[in-house]
């Protein structure tokens, strides 16, 4: 028996299991790698049908699916065509702004993407299920893998990252050059500068993640600046879907040439909105707050300038954790509303709103960054939430009814975190009533976010089995819907609840489910958790040696899950505690967004799940 020890591996995603001999970069700068290759009609290969310097979202990925229905057999046919129309929507219902992740993204610095993830991961699912039938055998060649946009390389890099150790097919994406001789860029304070340095980030981010063979044929630089690459002309709505769509490349590039860029206009404010919401969940936090202030000097009303102060404010806060910037911005902002005029087009009192729920922020993560006890602001920053909610309590714009379920969203967890949670439960019952008691139509995800919570929450109360009811409830919510990212939460939960009711063969069924999921989709951290859970579940349950008979398969089958090197940091079985929970199911998947995290999660900090 060995004593088995697990701390976290930094990467998000486990390794590709293919071979690396079959996950192969090759560089070749002074060869043109595209489709009138000469070895087009080779049998050994198949190449790709992609759209270099095609930007739009998925713009490759839509040619490469009508590739596949040319070539695949019949029974293929119309699934690949339901995945096609699958992504149209997908994209067509961002071009709407009163879409809900959009109010998210320029609202709130969030990245609500797991609609996007969801067909992300349906779309590889289906590639590679196609090119095994198609392509056995043979090497898939995408060609000009470095000019493709960035939601088709997502595709391609999860399509290599998903493929088993047995399957017969090679991975070859040809490259100009690799990342790290890419050009670089000192000023990332213009949207053109930052089109290139995210290109370069990025694909050195998918380098680390495949960890491909390289095939180096000669040398040389590519660059991505801005006089070379062109883009036909692209509407704010454009830029605004790719925002929400983490097509976040050609924000800053379609931007950089957007002819209202350097107006001073309504519009020129919401193009430097939106590429400074781009810079944020790209990492790029210093220059989303100069592209803010430039949009503050630039905004002709009040109302527009008390919301980039806003923005800041918020950006300030949960990325760079500078509370009293923050506050200074806010008080620029509430400032501006004072002074506003009549014939202002805004809406006042929902840029009030966001204000006040900025400063209820940062009056509990004052004192969580600081170590101390939320009870000092409590009183103060329920208050504030409660102004806030006042002045948007009426009205049916897309705005105020987007604000009023943030806000009791926000009034929820602010009273689990003071540990009330009949109060918390009464608060989210109430306003999720419609939704709760619906027992019919097609708002599964909302139901299964919904109960998810509520289970959490007759959790943390010790009321277990009130808990297991609705988190069961969750669970079959979201089979109807097939989003095993949200699975992995839900599963985790019923397992801990279970755990806590001393049902071990219902936990170690749980965790079990958890784990074999996560390994499915190469997500490190659930599949740890669940690992974690599932051992100290064999544990509580007399059983020491079958947790470590399972830790043991586990450091056989994917070791990076444990980092051995890291002695300091071992703590034995013994030692360790079931991993927290998460309050609320996840509105993202970071191993599939491959974007920016923030270092602290502002949520987690706040419900003690993160330590500062």
């Amino acid at each position: 028996m060995t004593t088995s020890t697990v701390s976290l591996n930094k990467q998000r995603c486990l390794r590709p299991k293919l071979r690396r001999s079959q996950r192969i970069w090759s560089i070749a700068p002074e060869l043109s790698p595209d489709l009138n290759s000469n070895k087009v009609n080779d049998r050994r290969i198949l190449i790709l049908d992609v759209a270099p310097d095609q930007h739009q979202p998925f713009a490759s990925a839509a040619r490469i699916i009508e590739q596949l229905i040319r070539l695949a057999p019949l029974s293929y046919k119309k699934q690949l065509a339901e995945v096609r129309s699958a992504m149209n929507v997908l994209v067509a219902s961002h071009l709407r702004t009163s879409n809900i992740a959009q109010l998210a993204a320029l609202r709130r610095v969030s990245r609500e993407s797991i609609d996007t993830a969801l067909i992300i991961d349906k779309v590889t699912r289906e590639i590679n299920e196609v090119l095994r039938v198609i392509a056995g055998g043979r090497t898939i060649v995408v060609p000009a893998a470095d000019r493709l946009d960035r939601s088709t390389l997502k595709i391609l890099a999860r399509s290599m990252l998903l493929l088993q150790e047995s399957d017969p097919l090679t991975w070859e994406w040809r490259l100009k050059s690799v990342p790290e001789e890419f050009s670089r860029v000192d000023n990332t304070h213009a949207p053109q500068g930052l089109w290139t340095a995210t290109r370069t980030n990025f694909m050195t981010k998918l380098q680390a993640l495949l960890d491909p063979q390289i095939q180096t044929i000669g040398s040389g630089s590519v660059d991505y600046d801005h006089e070379q690459m062109k883009s036909s002309h692209h509407s704010l709505a454009d830029i605004s879907a790719a925002l929400v769509l983490q097509n976040y490349d050609s924000c800053f590039l379609w931007a950089s040439q957007h002819p209202d860029i350097e107006t001073v206009s309504g519009d020129s404010v919401d193009l430097w909105r939106a590429v400074a919401i781009a810079a944020v969940n790209t990492g790029h936090y210093r220059s989303a707050l100069e592209f803010l202030e430039r949009a503050y000097l630039e905004a002709p009303t009040a109302t527009l300038r008390a919301h980039t102060s806003y923005l800041q404010g918020l950006i300030v806060a949960k990325r760079v954790y500078s509370i009293e910037e923050s506050n200074k911005l806010y008080e620029r902002g509430i400032r501006e509303l004072e002074s506003i005029t009549h014939d202002d087009p805004g809406d006042p009192e929902l840029e009030e709103a966001w204000i006040l729920n900025g400063f209820a922020l940062n009056n509990l993560l004052s004192v969580r960054l600081k170590g101390h006890d939320v009870a000092i602001v409590s009183k103060k920053t329920f208050s504030l939430l409660q102004q806030a909610f006042d002045l948007v309590r009426e009205g049916g714009s897309p705005g105020r009814v987007y604000l009023r379920f943030n806000l009791l969203r926000n009034m929820s967890h602010f009273l689990e975190i003071q540990q009330h949670y009949d109060f918390a439960l009464k608060t989210w019952q109430e306003t999720f009533k419609d939704l709760i008691e619906e027992v019919s139509g097609h708002e599964h995800v909302g139901r299964a976010t919904i109960n998810y919570r509520l289970g959490y929450l007759h959790y943390k109360a010790n009321r277990f089995s009130e808990a297991a009811r609705f988190l069961n409830t969750a669970l079959e919510s979201i089979k109807v819907v097939g989003c095993d990212f949200r699975t992995l939460h839900i599963l985790r939960a019923i397992g801990t609840v279970a755990l806590a009711r001393k049902q071990f063969d219902e936990a170690s069924e749980a965790f079990t489910r958890g784990i074999k999921l996560g390994l499915k989709h190469r997500i490190l951290l659930d599949s740890r958790y669940h690992l974690q859970s599932l051992a100290l579940t064999h544990v509580s349950a007399g059983c020491k040696a079958k947790a470590y008979e399972v830790l043991d398969w586990m450091r056989a089958e994917e070791p990076e899950i444990f980092e051995d090197k890291e002695v300091e940091q071992k703590t034995t079985l013994g030692l360790w505690k079931l991993p927290k929970l998460n309050s609320s199911l996840p509105n993202s998947v970071p191993e599939i967004d491959l974007e920016d995290t923030p270092f602290l999660p502002v949520g987690k900090v706040l419900t003690g799940v993160v330590s500062v």
